[in-house]
């Protein structure tokens, strides 16, 4: 909302990758799907990445102070139970490109990438000179705006269970049970709200995935279960770390 006037802009998708092959973190448009792709070694420094963002040629002067900015996201990982922590910024321009690769857009925070300075993620870096005081920023060598307060989302564990994971004989009734109540808590994630619910209702079933592994190796040495199950059952706690 400015001046009164209601704006809504579509910010581009994006992905953002650790990878343990990267030796720099990058960041690139991809014009075709019209994504931000962004690429960060997964030994890098800790810091802030750049995730997403546009620019926008406003149609008229805003005035200062503006407060009411609401950000709409869908925000998901492939590694289960991800604390995700994100915040915006904003910086004015009295030149900027409407094509997204050409602003060199610096991936992440510090000497992490081919631009090896000080500047935060986000900063465009064949644009700095264009930058001026306005928005959340003060210009000089604020070339983002200052950054909102930081929101945290936490991604609810994977349903590790939705498959059978033993399938070369029957599961004891124990083992069974507790299979069963460690299913039930992951079906209840994706209806958990709020950051500190969904962090008490993912170590609950941490807890029950951990109880399932050491219940597991005692009935493997009974003999009541195979080796391969049991392994089967410790590689789902490792992989829902």
């Amino acid at each position: 909302m400015a001046g009164g006037e209601p704006y809504v802009l579509d910010v581009p998708r994006a992905s953002v990758t650790f990878s343990p092959a990267s030796t720099l973190a990058t960041t690139e448009f991809d014009s075709a799907s019209q994504e931000w792709e962004t690429v960060i070694p997964s030994s890098g420094d800790a810091g802030n990445a750049f995730v997403t963002g546009l620019g926008f040629q406003v149609p008229v002067d805003f005035p200062g102070g503006i407060k009411q900015v609401t950000w709409t996201c869908q925000l998901s990982s492939d590694a289960p139970g991800i604390r995700i922590q994100w915040k915006w910024a904003a910086a004015v321009y009295t030149d900027f490109s409407p094509d997204p690769n050409s602003l060199g857009v610096k991936p992440v925070d510090g000497d992490g990438s081919v631009y090896e300075n000080a500047n935060e993620a986000g900063t465009p870096e064949n644009f700095r000179r264009f930058v001026i005081g306005g928005a959340r920023g003060g210009g000089g060598s604020n070339f983002t705006g200052g950054h909102s307060g930081t929101k945290a989302v936490a991604c609810p564990l994977e349903p590790t269970l939705a498959i059978p994971l033993c399938t070369d004989g029957p599961l004891p009734p124990s083992l069974d049970r507790k299979i069963g109540k460690a299913r039930l808590l992951i079906a209840r994630a994706p209806g958990a709200v709020g950051e500190r619910r969904v962090e008490k209702l993912q170590a609950r079933i941490m807890r029950r995935l951990e109880g399932i592994v050491r219940l597991a190796h005692r009935a493997q040495r009974m003999g009541r279960i195979s080796p391969n199950c049991a392994r089967a059952l410790e590689r789902m706690v490792v992989e829902a770390r």
